[in-house]
């Protein structure tokens, strides 16, 4: 018989002091999900006083859990042991995505099949670990067919904007919603659509405006091959870009995983795998400037962030505090 195993979690905090930098809190990490049971599938997000909040999955006696804890600068959990349940549904869950609420607590969203298809739901838990809405989250989609990947951004007010692809295994298309700090879902039932143009659109990734508002940025294939295009939307819902997105590159070959970052000034940097120079294993990397009107402030297509031999992939960038961005990225010069 094969002897069941748990899989707990840890976080790292890594302390920058100046020139060197060194690990911060316990040894090897800090344990976060040390409950007898399988845990896995972390995302993490920033509480913006040193500290972090990270949500997991986890199955206790059968059932799929989901649990956020919060972790604070000197690495001490706050919240209950393990985490606090925001979803213990028998259905499955997946593609966890987290924010900050900016008050001192967090906001998750999710996939989950509870009613036969594929939707989307979310939660939010206070700076005291109190679960504040529906049990088990709010749906923000219940439509037909498959609903995933939600990309979220806190709205600086309590609630979040969530984005998610949504399709029927064909043809896929992009959605929004906006969620208060009641939990009540704003905007068009089932999602305001960002592109609902031929081909698939998937993979939104989100950056604030400056405005309240949200940019969405994804891979779009309406072309034949992927493409980068993004939208604006404000607090209302109103789409401030041409209609299914503006362009931000449509260069030859494919182009993928967009990641956006403020501009600070309305509009955001855009960083994303580019197979213009050579197709799949030499993937390049590219970025775009947009501003707040939807015109592209750099070159067409972009410019080159790395075009070294080998491939480059998986870029994350966060902004430099000056208007420009920071960028990582996996490389395979070597």
């Amino acid at each position: 018989m094969k002897r069941a195993s748990t899989v707990c979690l840890f976080l790292l905090f890594i302390l920058c002091l100046g020139p060197s930098s060194q690990a911060g809190w316990m040894n090897d990490g800090v344990p976060v999900a040390p409950r007898s049971g399988a845990a896995g599938d972390g995302v993490i997000a920033a509480d913006g006083a040193g500290g972090t909040f990270f949500a997991y999955k986890a199955c206790y006696q059968g059932v799929s859990h989901i649990l956020v804890q919060h972790i604070d600068a000197s690495g001490d959990a706050l919240w209950e042991a393990d985490g606090v349940v925001v979803c213990a549904m028998p259905s499955f869950q997946q593609n966890l995505s987290i924010v900050s609420d900016e008050a001192g607590g967090a906001i998750v969203a999710w996939d989950d099949d509870r009613s036969g298809d594929t939707n989307i739901y979310a939660q939010r838990v206070d700076d005291t670990g109190v679960v504040q809405w529906t049990t088990n989250g709010v749906a923000l989609t219940t439509a037909a067919g498959r609903q995933f990947g939600p990309g979220i951004l806190s709205d600086g007010t309590g609630g979040a904007y969530i984005a998610w692809t949504s399709g029927d295994y064909t043809n896929y298309d992009l959605y929004i919603r906006r969620i208060d700090a009641a939990g009540t879902p704003q905007w068009t039932e089932n999602g305001l659509p960002l592109s609902t143009a031929t081909g698939n659109q998937a993979g939104p990734n989100l950056s604030t405006d400056g405005a309240g508002g949200v940019i969405v940025a994804w891979t779009d294939s309406r072309s034949g091959t992927n493409d980068i295009y993004a939208q604006r939307v404000d607090t209302e819902g109103g789409r401030h870009w041409t209609i299914d997105g503006v362009p931000l590159c449509t260069a030859v070959e494919s182009q993928a995983d967009p990641q956006l970052v403020p501009d600070g000034a309305g509009g955001a940097i855009a960083v994303w795998v580019d197979g213009r120079g050579g197709g799949f294993f030499s993937e390049d990397l590219y970025a775009q400037r947009v501003n707040a009107a939807g015109t592209l402030q750099w070159t067409a297509d972009g410019v080159a962030v790395c075009t070294a031999s080998g491939g480059q992939s998986n870029p994350r960038a966060v902004s430099d505090g000056a208007g420009g961005a920071i960028v990582t990225w996996d490389d395979s010069r070597t």
